[in-house]
């Protein structure tokens, strides 16, 4: 009705903002989060949305890699400097996302983690 617009509706578009709903807000938050580098949000987040099936088997498989090359970046890096707790800290990370992402298996393949 236009009685509360004085008879008048506007001339332009009003553009809202799209909201989105969990999934779509979840999948934007995974993303973000692995072009962060954010490891451990981004396993928080793919364990808060486990059964929502955010992401393609493509984007899956996109992130496994990427997780993967990440992972595996640290350990070398790690293993060239020589400091024990950098080592330590690329290593500890390394296990918890094997253990936490069922997709990350390429890092136990890696030549670093011999």
């Amino acid at each position: 009705s236009l009685a509360g617009r004085a008879g008048c509706t506007p001339s332009y578009a009003t553009i809202k903002p799209e909201g989105g709903n969990r999934k779509s807000r979840g999948r934007a938050a995974m993303l973000q989060a692995l072009e962060k580098g954010d490891l451990v949000r981004l396993d928080s987040l793919y364990q808060d949305f486990l059964y929502d099936n955010l992401l393609t088997n493509a984007e899956q498989a996109k992130i496994r890699r990427q997780v993967a090359l990440q992972l595996r970046a640290e350990i070398k890096a790690a293993t060239e400097t020589g400091e024990l707790e950098e080592l330590n800290d690329a290593l500890q990370s390394a296990a918890r996302t094997k253990n936490m992402f069922p997709y990350a298996v390429g890092v136990l393949q890696s030549e670093e983690w011999a």
